[in-house]
């Protein structure tokens, strides 16, 4: 790291290809641990894990931020040589993913956030479900370990699985997978908890859903187990607030590659392949998609010059005034090597303010608004794009009476199949919708 600390890492996999998936452990002050979960996807793409700084080896002491966490995988990637990756977080780790984002929107390709992150008063639940699952003895022994102001490493590894134990939904097997664990997840770096817990609390997540629903990638997903004693309708309402979607896992907890591992595995298998297998590229020629529309062919699909001009922000829809209307245009190029052999989908994520209007292009489009009031419609194209082709989605779109003069931001129009295209251009590009007094739209 540039302040010289050091971190150890591992790489799975290939690790010449691009994108790679890294993988963000929970904790906080707990060494990396998913060693279990590399394995599963590393044939699709390189598997980079790492322990966070101050656990596991090396050493490190010092004062410990979310921020410096942040800078610390943004030092990771440059390391790698990875310009973007897909992250997938665990428990603390969706946190993390969630903050990169903020901070690093551009260098985020897909992002799975697993068993977390936690919003609302989903503690006093929490608390009250470990409470049901432990006996009276278990809780009055878990708090005398606690308060012993230094524990032998017996006390240690007794303290940590009746912490941990109650995570799971069977609790015979919870114990011994509590119990395992805190023996190999260690040492805790229990000071480093206490910092980034705290810093946590006084700067939720709970604050900052409004812009990270703007800066999330166009494939970010959430998964939870059901019996995890953190409650599900945490991950619920931020499904809702983010617009993104939630996949549950039955008879599984905080860990669910242990309970369901053919189900996490297959989820993450799909998700991976998807995240890394979209290389659709988006056009940046907005006014050719304003006044060419020859040549349509019924499916969709418009026959387009090659003008090579993929990926970038191209400078979006025509202005609109506060309160009128415009449409965005989504535009999709194939840059071969052949043609698309499956069905696509083109999303439409508009700034907040911004609603649609149907009719679309095509007319089975579909839009769904998360509880911050921000659309995404989705445009589903059939296979057989061919190359050097593009599809356009149409999205007119009416603008709040009350938005303000200038631009709009937090726009972003993405592409995701499940094919492989090699093409050198992007998935997402960001555009900005200009508002402007009434009588200047030209």
């Amino acid at each position: 790291m540039t302040d010289g600390a050091q971190v150890h890492w591992k790489g799975l996999g290939d690790t010449t290809r691009r994108p790679a998936v890294v993988l963000l452990h929970g904790g906080p002050g707990l060494p990396d641990y998913l060693d279990g979960i590399a394995p599963m996807v590393a044939d699709l793409a390189p598997v980079y894990r790492y322990d966070q700084r101050g656990t596991g080896r090396p050493p490190w002491q010092g004062r410990h931020s979310l921020a410096r966490h942040v800078e610390d995988l943004a030092e990771l990637l440059d390391a790698w040589e990875l310009s973007e990756a897909v992250l997938i977080g665990h428990s603390y780790g969706t946190g993390l993913a969630s903050r990169f984002c903020l901070r690093y929107p551009g260098r985020v390709r897909a992002v799975l956030l697993m068993c977390g992150p936690f919003v609302g008063d989903w503690r006093t639940e929490d608390r009250a479900e470990r409470g049901r699952r432990m006996s009276a003895a278990q809780q009055q022994r878990l708090r005398e370990l606690e308060e012993l102001p230094q524990r032998t490493e017996e006390q240690e590894v007794e303290l940590l699985t009746l912490a941990w134990f109650t995570d799971h939904s069977d609790p015979e097997r919870g114990w011994r997978w509590a119990a395992e664990g805190a023996r190999r997840r260690r040492p805790v770096n229990w000071s480093m908890n206490a910092e980034l817990g705290a810093e946590g609390r006084a700067d939720p997540l709970d604050g900052h859903l409004a812009d990270l629903c703007t800066r999330l990638p166009a494939r970010t997903e959430i998964l939870g187990g059901v019996d995890d004693p953190r409650p599900v309708s945490a991950l619920e309402s931020l499904a809702l607030q983010l617009g993104v979607p939630l996949t549950r896992i039955e008879g599984a907890g905080h860990e669910p590659w242990l309970e369901r591992p053919d189900e996490v595995r297959a989820h993450l298998r799909r998700f991976v392949r998807d995240a890394v297998g979209t290389r659709l590229g988006l056009s940046n020629d907005w006014s050719w998609g304003r006044s060419r529309w020859a040549d349509g062919r019924g499916t969709g699909a418009y026959r387009a010059p090659v003008t090579r001009r993929w990926a970038g922000a191209g400078p979006g829809p025509d202005p609109a005034t506060p309160g009128g209307s415009t449409t965005v245009h989504g535009f999709v190029a194939n840059g071969g090597p052949q043609k698309t052999a499956n069905s696509f989908t083109v999303s439409v994520r508009l700034p907040r303010g911004v609603t649609p209007e149907e009719p679309y292009f095509p007319e089975d489009c579909q839009a769904t608004q998360g509880l911050l009031g921000v659309w995404t419609v989705r445009c589903v194209f059939p296979a057989g794009l061919n190359v050097d082709d593009s599809a356009t989605a149409l999205v007119p779109v009416r603008v709040s009476e009350d938005a303000p003069l200038g631009n709009l931001t937090g726009g972003r129009v993405s592409v995701s199949s499940i094919d492989d295209i090699l093409h050198l251009g992007n998935n997402s590009t960001p555009f900005v919708m200009k508002i402007v007094e009434t009588g200047r739209q030209g």
